[in-house]
């Protein structure tokens, strides 16, 4: 692994970030699906950062069918803040939704992702410059941050470290909050009207 993560891919892949991070338990990376990873690169670039990819990935699941998607890393940001990766996945979203249909589940809706980092406004900046996000409120302590498709929002906290910190849900089938923390990631869900 330590060769690999040599390579201008290995650097950024998710094996890299495991070791990177001492081989600590708890959430390493986020990502994000495109339908367009070509346009998506050209999107950074011209926002002047550096790509890495598209990576062409494949492999064989039990059944046998072979998997296949692209990977988009971005290579130089400027500061050390957490940065997501990118997929396109071979498949069409009915196709692989199918596949998956029975490890679903229905009743939860993934809310909100909360990010810890000692450069909260950099990074705030620059995911709203770089990621179309919009900036949805503010204290002295977090900024939330929407995708553009307003289906998920990032809570970045000030910290002394850069993590993902917590993974929060809506589930549709509890009346009060529920937290966890369990090898190192805190899971969160809450009531559909919290």
């Amino acid at each position: 692994m330590k060769q690999q993560s040599k390579t201008d891919v290995g650097k950024h892949s998710f094996a890299t970030s495991i070791m990177e991070n001492g081989y600590r338990q708890g959430f390493k990376k986020i990502c994000f699906r495109t339908h367009d990873i070509e346009q998506l690169k050209v999107q950074f670039e011209a926002r002047g950062l550096e790509t890495v990819g598209p990576v062409e990935m494949t492999r064989e699941n039990k059944k046998g069918q072979t998997i296949q998607w692209r990977l988009l890393y971005v290579a130089n940001h400027q500061f050390d803040v957490i940065m997501p990766f990118f997929i396109e996945w071979h498949a069409s979203d009915e196709t692989r939704e199918a596949d998956l249909q029975e490890h679903f589940h229905q009743h939860l809706t993934l809310d909100m992702i909360t990010v810890n980092t000692y450069q909260r406004q950099t990074m705030v900046d620059h995911w709203k410059q770089w990621f179309d996000m919009e900036e949805v409120e503010s204290s002295d302590r977090y900024t939330i941050l929407q995708t553009p498709a307003k289906k998920i929002k990032f809570k970045v906290m000030e910290d002394k470290e850069d993590g993902i910190e917590a993974v929060q849900f809506i589930d549709q089938t509890i009346d009060a909050p529920i937290a966890f923390r369990t090898r190192g990631a805190r899971y969160q869900f809450i009531p559909p009207h919290a």
